[in-house]
């Protein structure tokens, strides 16, 4: 496995980190788009990516989820695995903090 310095995407930055079982699946996403919600700048559009553990390089995949779809802006927070099944999680929270809205990338959609 390749040091933490090694998981840097370029260009940009991932963030919901998500490793599986034994380090085998590696997802995250870039926030990639935002809009103003009073003083602040909400980021509502993610891209997905995986980390390709034996070559130590990203591919971001044909994946991308923009939040303000059908009104459910919302801030993206934080992604995990599921161990049973693979599947990637990515959430985030309205700008009033009342909704969590959470999205799931189908294993087979992350080939």
């Amino acid at each position: 496995m390749r040091s933490a310095a090694a998981l840097v995407c370029t260009p940009g930055s991932v963030d919901g980190l998500a490793v599986g079982a034994s380090g085998s699946t590696v997802y995250g996403y870039e926030r990639t788009s935002g809009v103003a919600s009073g003083t602040t700048t909400v980021v509502s559009v993610a891209s997905l990516w995986r980390y390709d553990v034996a070559t130590g390089g990203w591919t971001r995949l044909n994946r991308t989820v923009d939040s303000n779809a059908n009104s459910r802006t919302v801030q993206f927070i934080g992604g995990a695995v599921s161990v049973e099944n693979n599947r990637y999680y990515f959430v985030g929270f309205s700008s009033d903090s009342m909704c969590l809205r959470i999205w799931g990338l189908p294993p087979e959609s992350s080939r």
